[in-house]
């Protein structure tokens, strides 16, 4: 091989090692470029090597024809066949590389997708469990939906803003928490049932949430004008895209989660799965907070009157009592007795005694403050701590009662009633005892008294 032969050789090498070179490169530093761009570095690379080496054989091919007096066609097709073999070869490694490369791509974009939905599921587990804290810390279910609320706009793309409105008495929803929203104003809108998009949808159809676009137009076309005014001047008006999650409750809607962008088409199917998601936690939460509410009221409430049960009622009587010591004011301890109620039980039944329980505790409730204490003490007894009011007011109150239990009579069916009545005993502290002990016997010993009264005035109150 002469030195021109060498050099051309030289040049080759150099060639191919560049072409080797820009593979490595896209390889390490350019992974997640796209596929076309590789495909046509490699489309250049290979050109490239073919036009030099085709111009190398030429020459290669005149040198021996000039020097061994070779038929031309003889010594293209040696030669050439060698190139085409060299060039198919080359052209097969080139696309290895490139389908290797394009895979690898594809894997590393799936990796990123992954990644993504994991980075947005562990901020809505985060939330949740940022929520279950809250849930577990307040009595204030509206903070803990404003929290939730707050929670999924910062968790969906393209949210700008939110609300979150609870069905109220199964009448209307009002608007409980908000983002983005003049919230004042947002309180005085009540929508009922049929001015939201609920009313075209069975609840077996509203376990999924919805996308509604240009909600603004919805809302003009179906809320009273006076509704619909607030909005306006609540900034509600300049949304483009909403999704919309019915919050169910047994069966039952509790309320709407919106999420509200400025962008038209603003989510897309991933965003719906995320609040679905997200929604799915919320009403369990909600449904948590629900049952160990239920489980703290009865806990501390008659479950038939609604009053303060016996056991917590004393542990509030004795709260009572240290603010009165602190203040050097006084409490009344009165004990109530309703008469005959086990001749009515014994009568008409325990639905019809019931039925006149609820009657009494509810004239009790609206005879006396929220400064006071009622509960119900045991069967047909109830009890009342009376807050620094004098005893002649308390007598007033307690007639008062009586009158008015005279004027509702507790009907059995439509032709048969009976009138209810009680007595009572009255003790104060400090002034008739100096502990809550005491301030139970004297009170229970004044009730038995007029007890006894009763009985010797009337044979029968029914």
């Amino acid at each position: 091989m002469n030195k021109r032969d060498t050099n051309i050789l030289k040049t080759q090498t150099i060639y191919f090692l560049a072409a080797t070179l820009i593979m490595i490169i896209f390889n390490l530093f350019l992974e997640n470029q796209k596929a076309v761009i590789q495909i046509l570095v490699l489309f250049i690379t290979i050109n490239i090597m073919t036009f030099t080496y085709y111009k190398y054989l030429r020459k290669k091919i005149s040198n021996i024809e000039v020097k061994t007096g070779e038929i031309g066609g003889e010594t293209e097709e040696r030669y050439f066949g060698q190139f085409n073999n060299l060039f198919l070869s080359l052209s097969k490694k080139l696309v290895e590389q490139r389908n290797y490369i394009e895979e690898k791509n594809n894997l590393i974009k799936k990796h990123n997708t992954l990644n993504t939905k994991l980075n947005k599921l562990t901020k809505i587990k985060d939330s949740i469990l940022a929520i279950s804290h809250l849930i577990m810390e307040t009595k204030n279910i509206d903070e803990i939906l404003n929290a939730i609320l707050n929670k999924a706009v910062e968790i969906i793309d393209h949210a700008d803003k939110g609300s979150f409105l609870v069905l109220k008495n199964e009448k209307s929803f009002e608007f409980v928490a908000s983002i983005g929203y003049n919230h004042e104003k947002l309180k005085l809108i009540k929508i009922p049932y049929n001015e939201t998009f609920f009313k075209y949808h069975d609840i077996s159809d509203l376990n999924s949430p919805y996308m509604v676009n240009d909600i603004s137009k919805f809302n003009k076309a179906n809320m009273k004008k006076e509704n619909y005014q607030i909005l306006v001047e609540a900034n509600g008006v300049n949304i483009k895209t909403t999704m919309s999650s019915a919050i169910i409750i047994n069966n039952d809607i509790y309320g709407i989660l919106n999420v509200d962008s400025y962008k038209e088409d603003a989510f897309n199917d991933e965003d719906l799965k995320m609040i679905e998601y997200f929604k799915e936690q919320i009403q369990l939460l909600i449904k948590n907070r629900i049952l160990i509410e239920e489980k703290l009221y009865y806990s501390q409430h008659d479950g038939l009157t609604g009053l303060y049960s016996r056991h917590f009622f004393k542990n509030e009587l004795i709260k009572m009592k240290e603010m009165v010591n602190k203040e050097q004011s006084n409490f009344s301890l009165v004990l109530f007795d309703l008469n005959d109620f086990k001749k009515i039980n014994d009568k008409y039944g325990h639905d019809i005694g019931d039925k006149g329980l609820k009657v009494f505790s509810e004239i009790l409730s609206s005879s006396f403050r929220d400064t006071d204490i009622l509960g119900r003490y045991g069967g047909d007894e109830f009890i009342a701590g009376i807050y620094n009011l004098n005893n002649d007011v308390i007598e007033e109150r307690l007639m008062l009662m009586n009158e008015e239990l005279e004027e509702t009579p507790i009907y059995i069916d439509e032709n048969n009633s009976f009138i209810l009545s009680f007595s009572y005993g009255i003790a104060t502290y400090p002034d008739s005892a100096s502990n809550i002990d005491e301030l139970f016997n004297k009170a229970d010993q004044r009730m038995y008294e007029q007890k006894k009264k009763f009985h010797k005035e009337s044979n029968n109150c029914i």
